[in-house]
């Protein structure tokens, strides 16, 4: 059920996951973790301009798909601002949040 669509590279698990809520799967939310994502320093390389447009526009469309309107459906817009922010300062700001997490 992936889509080979190159606008929602990076995101493909968001894209699949709004497209079956919409067509009227349910999801509940688990009490316990089933894995952990490792997020390091260099996860901020990984997050360019294109894969955060790409995330907006995935979300934007998906929450339209599942009737939401408004404001909600142009939210996600707001990580695309965070490519404006220098990549040294974003590199520390991620390297801050990281520290914060593990303790």
């Amino acid at each position: 059920g992936y889509s080979l669509d190159p606008t929602v590279e990076r995101v493909e698990d968001v894209d699949l996951w709004c497209r079956f809520l919409a067509a009227g799967f349910r999801g509940y939310n688990l009490p316990d973790e089933l894995y952990v994502i490792l997020e390091d320093v260099n996860a901020a390389k990984r997050r360019t301009f294109r894969a955060r447009l790409n995330g907006a526009r995935t979300r934007r469309r998906g929450y339209r798909l599942m009737g939401f309107s408004g404001w909600t459906c142009y939210k996600p817009y707001v990580t695309v601002l965070y490519a404006l922010i220098p990549t040294a300062i974003y590199r520390k700001i991620h390297t801050i949040r990281l520290k914060r997490s593990s303790t």
